[in-house]
């Protein structure tokens, strides 16, 4: 069999072809919003080079989960998927209440890229 998608499959082919998706990742399946604070990007010492933190709120008038993703975004040129999940989490928030978040990227995952947080699969 000949794979010649490469690396552009799921929403990598989407991203690659510029296609909206109908609905997306999630869409529709809560009762609440969220809100998000600037990402935060500080060096690390552990096993992550870099630590991105920031901080999520249920701004809504009913409990909810929110399902976070981060993303990283590679510069033009290098071949690569124009997306690429390098880190998730679940958060349970009841009204009102925020959480921070932290979520680990290594030295390897920040060649060449522009980190970003995202909120859906685009």
């Amino acid at each position: 069999m000949n794979y010649v998608e490469n690396l552009l499959v799921d929403y990598h082919f989407m991203d690659a072809n510029n296609i909206t998706p109908c609905f997306e990742f999630r869409f529709g399946l809560s009762y609440t919003t969220f809100s998000y604070s600037p990402l935060s990007i500080p060096l690390s010492t552990g096993p992550y080079a870099y630590i991105t933190s920031f901080t999520v709120q249920n701004t809504g008038n009913v409990d909810g989960t929110e399902k976070l993703q981060l993303y990283i975004v590679f510069t033009t040129g290098t071949g690569e998927p124009k997306h690429i999940l390098r880190g998730f989490d679940e958060v349970k928030l009841a009204a009102g209440m925020s959480s921070t978040v932290s979520l680990g990227l290594t030295a390897r995952d920040i060649r060449s890229v522009t980190p970003f947080f995202c909120k859906y699969v685009i």
